[in-house]
């Protein structure tokens, strides 16, 4: 204990020891002699353990394993005494690095609880989400400083309600479809195809370009193994993603991806602005694009909020958005390194196209735009489309809001913002705590070196006009670039016509410009353009008058492209051609008409079915007199149509459904089979029943309301509405909440309908299968009677005078109190705001 006691003594800050083997021989005898219950020898055992580490004294092999097992023996069995010197060595051991393989225990964990998720091993229920997500919220700020070290906890989503949005398809031609066409390649989800033809979306484990990498990781080899703990969490994330439902991962978002406050919670935007290494940065960002992507149904409900004591889940959305667009903005300002920065722009430009700006106060968009514009003219081309594509989605919001179009028709970019691209120093981390929102056009930096494009002569056309135009006209440019630029002017042209038609001459000069160039891509997008502008020309009454000027530059070029070799080139030049006005084709002189109808008739000979449908198209636009159809015909061929629709998929159903409903009000029995009503009613009666779907349901009683006569299956009728009633109430899934009232409803109005055609000699049959729901029914259609409108209560009034009229008529007592309560289903009771609710008798 003597020398234990003297080798103590000493400074071990100042010893220089040669021979380590000797001292770790002597750590190996000291842990293999010394017992956990002899206290003094512990106590000098861990101060001298303690001492080694001081002087970066490493131990390993099986000295190491022999001296952590003694230190763990000795901390469970030695005296209290001596148990805060164990602390104390234990202390030592973690700050010296002896137990950095614990993160790769981490690391490993993670990687295979991903390889799990990812090969679906484990059922994916709500609880294994919260469990993942809490693991991944633990590890994402793992090493990071001012993060403490915290067990992964059970998270659990947010209670919402959350309406399903129905899929509208847009009203104005996307031009990568036809990009797709070209090259027909698989392609992961994202905000554009052109971006992802330049910029592979960076997910899962794969190499990175970036220089930083090394200079990051390389100065420590524990910082390095930390940052792989993080990008593994990342991973993870993206593994669950992949697997789950959008509205599942959308309830946690409070939790994982943005508090609404700039606080130090574990987020993905904190984790943005304190990552430091690029590689990681990268792959949060794209996988909050993936993110912000699948949860853009939901976030276009934001509601603005004023400070109130309670806020509604989607003012949470709201504070998530205005906390996404700040960090997204200081990035933008901060960022550096060119691939992370390409990330951040899609990321933004996923966050524009999911960003409802028209309920939300002004002013958002002009900040994030501050930080944007200056990108367009970035020497990197992928970081010019990632910025243009922003635009376009700004371009894309329904509807535009003035601050949108403020920005779009901005007509110069400030000296502040041309300083941005000056700016070649700062550093992400350094603005890791910074909780003051940092806009570029705080700053006092001056450029005077502009190029051409933002000082242009013609400064009536707005900047990003002029900054397409030139993108478009530069055969030197990169082709992602030109090919982004004519989305941006599509997208223009269609949502805000203002900015491009003035310059009609122009714009559709340069456009035509590109038809004579070998790059088939960029011609297929021109021509797109070209159609848009076209089609809008023709449908807004203000831009008549530019008809004649437009196809007169383009004719030519569109003529000689409709007869190109190449297939999608010449379906596009048909699809143009019929997109003329007819006001238009009939000022045209007769040698250009009829070059444009031998063109199109040749298009319909063509190999190529594609062309001869855009071909057929055209012409068929074109021909203004249409050959009347029998609405016997029809409606006969409908009819078959639509029963057999109806047994297929819910989209396919409801419009089945909406179609009978069509058919049955047109006198059904002169144009269809004897036996229709066989097929129709009971089908009918099934779906307002028992389809999963509640807008199916909805339609299925709309059509059944729409006849005027029902025959031997009116009580079925009855019988069926009133199942139907009592089905709504228990609703299969959240999902169809939001339609519930809708149905409830339509079944009113049809049940009264069914009402207005009961008979005198259905009463004692129909009582006996309705006469103990009675009294339900009346609750619900009294509650439908306080909600609806006034001059929806006719079918109401009609039922209760029909069946007022059974009660007169009937000469059985029995069959005259039937009638009464069925006609007390359709009484409507008065009610006044001060007095209670008096029975009508």
């Amino acid at each position: 204990m003597h020398t234990l006691s003297d080798l103590n003594e000493l400074d071990y800050r100042c010893l220089n020891i040669i021979n380590n083997d000797a001292i770790l021989l002597l750590v190996n005898q000291l842990c293999v002699i010394i017992l956990p219950t002899e206290t003094s020898l512990v106590r000098n055992a861990c101060k001298f353990l303690y001492n080694l580490t001081q002087n970066n004294i490493k131990l390993h092999g099986r000295t190491f394993a022999t001296c952590k097992r003694w230190i763990l023996e000795a901390l469970e069995f030695s005296d209290p005494l001596a148990q805060v010197d164990v602390l104390i060595a234990i202390k030592s051991f973690l700050h010296a690095g002896y137990f950095d393989d614990i993160n790769h225990i981490i690391h490993l964990c993670l990687h295979i609880l991903h390889c799990i998720i990812l090969e679906k091993l484990i059922p994916n229920s709500s609880d294994i989400v919260g469990e993942i997500l809490g693991v991944v919220q633990a590890f994402l700020f793992h090493g990071i400083k001012g993060y403490n070290v915290t067990k992964p906890e059970l998270l659990h989503p947010a209670a919402m309600n959350l309406p399903e949005r129905i899929h509208i398809v847009p009203k104005c031609k996307n031009l990568k479809n036809y990009k797709a066409k070209l090259k027909k390649t698989p392609t992961k989800k994202s905000v554009s195809d052109i971006e992802n033809s330049t910029l592979p979306e960076h997910t899962g484990i794969s190499k990175y370009s970036s220089d930083s990498d090394t200079s990051d990781t390389e100065f420590n080899n524990s910082v390095h193994i930390d940052s792989k703990v993080r990008l593994e969490a990342v991973h993870l994330l993206q593994t669950l993603m992949e697997i789950s439902q959008s509205r599942e991962i959308f309830g946690y978002w409070p939790q994982i991806v943005a508090t609404g406050s700039r606080n130090d919670a574990r987020v993905l935007t904190r984790s943005i602005l304190m990552e430091p290494i690029s590689k990681v940065r990268q792959n949060v960002l794209s996988t909050l694009t993936e993110l912000l992507i699948s949860a853009r149904p939901f976030l276009i409900h934001a509601e603005e909020t004023d400070h109130t004591s309670f806020i509604t889940f989607f003012g949470t959305v709201c504070l998530m958005i205005k906390e996404l667009h700040f960090t997204l903005s200081l990035i933008l300002f901060t960022e550096k390194n060119v691939t992370v920065l390409t990330h951040a722009l899609k990321c933004t430009a996923a966050l524009v196209q999911g960003t409802p700006y028209e309920r939300l106060k002004p002013g958002l968009a002009t900040k994030l735009v501050r930080n944007c514009r200056s990108h367009i003219f970035h020497k990197d081309p992928t970081v010019r489309v990632a910025a243009l594509s922003i635009f376009e989605a700004f371009a894309s919001s329904e509807p535009i809001t003035q601050e949108i179009l403020n920005i779009l028709a901005k007509q110069s970019i400030g000296g502040t913002e041309l300083g941005k691209l000056q700016l070649d120093s700062g550093s992400i981390s350094d603005v890791g705590t910074e909780e003051e929102e940092i806009d570029i056009e705080d700053l006092n930096n001056s450029v005077d070196n502009c190029t051409e494009i933002k000082t242009s002569k013609d400064e009536s056309v707005c900047l990003l006009i002029r900054v397409c135009l030139e993108n478009i006209s530069n055969k030197i440019i990169s082709t992602p670039v030109r090919l982004q630029s004519l989305k941006l002017m599509g997208r223009l042209a269609f949502n805000t016509g203002s900015l491009i038609f003035p310059h009609l001459e122009k714009v559709t000069t340069i456009l035509i410009s590109v038809m004579e160039e070998s790059e088939s891509q960029v011609i297929l997008h021109a021509c797109r353009v070209l159609e848009i502008m076209s089609g809008c020309l023709a449908n807004i009454e203000t831009y008549h008058s530019d008809g004649i000027l437009f196809w007169n530059i383009i004719f030519d070029s569109m003529i000689s492209l409709a007869q190109t070799s190449q297939t999608i080139l010449r379906e596009a030049a048909c699809d143009c051609l019929g997109s003329i006005s007819g006001n238009v084709f009939t000022q045209l002189s007769r040698q250009k008409t009829i070059l444009i109808i031998t063109i199109l008739f040749g298009a319909v000979r063509d190999e190529e079915s594609a062309v001869r449908a855009a071909g057929l198209r055209a012409l068929g636009i074109q021909h203004e007199e249409i050959e009347p159809f029998s609405l016997e015909v029809l409606l006969a061929k409908l009819y078959h149509i639509s029963v057999k629709a109806a047994k297929d998929n819910d989209k396919v159903r409801w419009n089945a459904c909406r179609a009978l409903g069509l058919v049955l009000s047109h006198n059904p029995d002169a144009i269809l089979p004897s036996s229709w009503k066989d097929e129709v009613f009971p089908a009918l009666s099934t779906l307002i029943c028992n389809s999963p779907n509640f807008k199916v349901r909805t339609n299925a009683a709309w059509a059944l309301y729409s006849c005027n006569y029902y025959g031997k299956y009116t009580i079925m009728l009855w019988k069926s509405i009133v199942l139907a009633f009592e089905n709504a109430q228990h609703v299969p899934s959240f999902v169809e909440y939001p339609h519930r009232d809708a149905l409830i409803q339509q079944l009113c109005l049809t049940l009264a309908r069914v009402a207005a055609c009961t008979e005198k000699s259905e009463l004692q049959s129909l009582w006996l299968e309705i006469g103990d729901h009675v009294e339900e029914i009346s609750n619900v259609v009294k509650q439908f009677q306080e909600t609806v409108l006034p001059e929806k209560l006719g079918d109401l009034i009609k039922a209760k005078a029909q069946l007022e009229q059974l009660t007169k008529s009937t000469c059985c007592i029995e069959d005259q109190q039937i009638a009464q309560s069925l006609t007390n289903i359709f009484e409507r009771n008065r009610y006044d705001y001060f007095d209670v609710i008096t029975p009508t008798i």
